[in-house]
């Protein structure tokens, strides 16, 4: 039970962080990406970024994906995305 408080504070910290921060949309969604280790979906960036629309976060999104700053898997309702993985190319 406590573990399970431990977690929710911790994510509502996170949430109250990265909101308050003085970033621009595309550095919050891109710092939420990387900093998740699974998937992340747009239902989860509007969960997270409470303060930036639905548009904004899909605009964004689209422009990290077109930057090859992070991978889209799938499309559509179903799209979920990640943090890019580097290749020897890359580095």
């Amino acid at each position: 039970m406590l573990d399970l408080t431990v977690q929710a504070y911790k994510k509502v910290a996170y949430i109250f962080e990265i909101n308050n921060a003085k970033l621009s949309a595309k550095d919050k969604v891109l710092k939420v990406i990387n900093d998740t280790f699974d998937k992340v979906t747009k239902a989860d960036l509007e969960e997270i970024l409470v303060n930036l629309s639905r548009t904004t976060i899909e605009k964004t999104l689209y422009d990290l994906v077109n930057e090859n700053k992070i991978q889209q898997i799938h499309k559509g309702r179903y799209a979920c995305y990640y943090k890019k993985q580097l290749t020897k190319v890359d580095r």
